[in-house]
């Protein structure tokens, strides 16, 4: 499968002459130092190799901080592999989708600017392995790795729609912590460009409890991200509680492959069960 070479910036100026995003959310996006070598690496299959008309570029932000390491069973550290098991049971759901042919999908580890891949079609999905392609280690920039991976999202459905194209955004972010970051990239630099996609982009939120600072309201955190409370899943730093949220997040993810109906269904109900 080729990937695709683009003019990150002419792309992101034509979304913007358009009216799909601000300027100030392209102003924004473009302070991230490295934003177009980020955003070349995640664009992934160009138009050429598509067949559907119409595709859903589900994009995964999977935390692999170091608290992710504290999340234990009966004394044991589990929390890095139901963190994989939890992506590989995102990638099984739409795997079963009716519309696959449609679906392309783009996984980004919280703390690292290349993603593990940019956007390809479902069979070519890279799963997460503890040990293999997964550490947990280092911080949290959930601001700064939210707004790279937005900005991925713009350019890609810009390509596409040049092309003839329509694209939905679907982003599903996994964290068990605040914005941890020196980088200047904000909550509302999130909100501003959330709010600019409008009903083109549905986002999932899963906060997990950080058994470190269970104080974290990740309900607020969202918030000031802009994304809207039904989409918000907060399940306890339990194996248990983990997996359910992200077989929910699964099912939510397969209801937003299957048409119109369905995606906004999923932007408006988030981690509803079908």
């Amino acid at each position: 499968m080729s990937k695709s070479v683009v003019d990150v910036q002419n792309l992101l100026q034509n979304a913007q002459d358009e009216g799909m995003v601000s300027q100030q959310s392209v102003k924004g996006l473009l302070s991230i130092p490295d934003i177009g070598t980020q955003i070349q690496a995640g664009i992934g299959t160009p138009p050429d190799d598509v067949t559907a008309s119409e595709v859903l570029c589900v994009a995964m932000i999977i935390d692999n901080s170091g608290s992710i390491s504290t999340i234990r069973d009966k004394g044991r550290i589990v929390g890095p592999q139901i963190v994989c098991e939890g992506q590989n049971t995102v990638i099984d759901a739409l795997s079963g989708s009716k519309q696959r042919d449609s679906i392309q999908i783009g996984t980004w580890k919280i703390n690292e600017d290349d993603p593990v891949h940019g956007f390809v079609p479902i069979d070519e999905a890279v799963r997460l392995v503890d040990g293999n392609n997964y550490w947990a280690a280092g911080n949290t920039p959930l601001y700064h790795r939210t707004l790279a991976v937005l900005g991925t999202l713009v350019t890609k459905k810009q390509f596409y729609e040049d092309a003839g194209l329509m694209v939905r955004g679907l982003l599903m972010i996994v964290t068990d912590g605040y914005n941890e970051s020196n980088l200047a990239t904000t909550a509302d630099d999130c909100k501003t460009m959330i709010t600019d996609l409008g009903e083109d982009i549905a986002v999932l939120f899963m906060g997990v409890e950080d058994q470190n600072d269970p104080s974290c309201d990740f309900r607020q955190v969202a918030s000031e991200m802009g994304i809207a409370a039904p989409n918000v899943y907060t399940p306890k730093a339990t194996p248990s509680d983990i997996r359910r949220a992200f077989q929910l997040a699964s099912q939510s993810a397969l209801r937003a492959s299957q048409g119109a109906a369905g995606f906004s269904q999923t932007r408006a109900g988030g981690f509803v069960s079908p």
